[in-house]
């Protein structure tokens, strides 16, 4: 990664994209700072002062990306629809997502467990419970009216989301391919797997 000019205000966010791509391309023990604050611009002293360590920047990488595809399910439930239309959008988000971020796709699924991320865990906890109460806000009703089957957060998402996430595990890894035809295929079978 080239050395970029960065603004102080958009430092954090330069010094996240090249721990990103340091991480993904050099894998994460062997990436240094050095590298990293060479990809961002930055000085080893700004590093330290917006993230203390190697450990603490990957930890505020896995938060960022776990929030970043979290605010697009939130949008998604937030915005007026009916159910089955909302589970078509909830499913489509997650592919796109993976399309466009595909980078930080595969970090998030290489360092979920990595003691470099056990830092974002209790935030990330929160975000999740976060997202849980708006998929509770989002299905009760529909529930209520027998448009939607399960009521319990959880094992909603799980229905609506398990099957894509594990294809598109497939896809990171290079095994499969992701098209319109997949696309459609796992949101008509999201819906009807929660439709009465």
């Amino acid at each position: 990664m080239n050395t970029v000019a960065t603004s102080t205000s958009q430092l954090p966010s330069a010094i996240l994209a090249a721990a990103l791509h340091a991480f993904t391309e050099s894998g994460y023990d062997t990436a240094s700072i050095e590298e990293i604050c060479l990809g961002s611009g930055s000085s080893v002293g700004s590093f330290y002062h917006h993230f203390g360590s190697k450990e603490g920047v990957a930890a505020a990488l896995y938060k960022e990306g776990i929030r970043s595809y979290q605010a697009g399910l939130l949008a998604v439930l937030d915005t007026p629809a009916k159910p089955q239309e909302t589970v078509t959008q909830l499913v489509r988000h997650h592919f796109t997502w993976i399309s466009d971020n595909t980078e930080l796709a595969r970090y998030l699924l290489q360092m979920g467990a990595a003691p470099a991320t056990v830092a974002a865990h209790s935030s990330v906890r929160k975000q999740n419970r976060e997202l849980l109460d708006a998929v509770r806000s989002w299905a009760q009703p529909h529930v209520e009216s027998r448009a939607l089957r399960f009521s319990e957060p959880a094992q909603l998402l799980a229905q609506l989301l398990g099957p894509s996430y594990f294809f598109t595990r497939a896809w990171l890894a290079g095994g499969v391919v992701i098209n319109e035809v997949v696309v459609d295929g796992f949101a008509t079978a999201a819906s009807r797997a929660v439709s009465f």
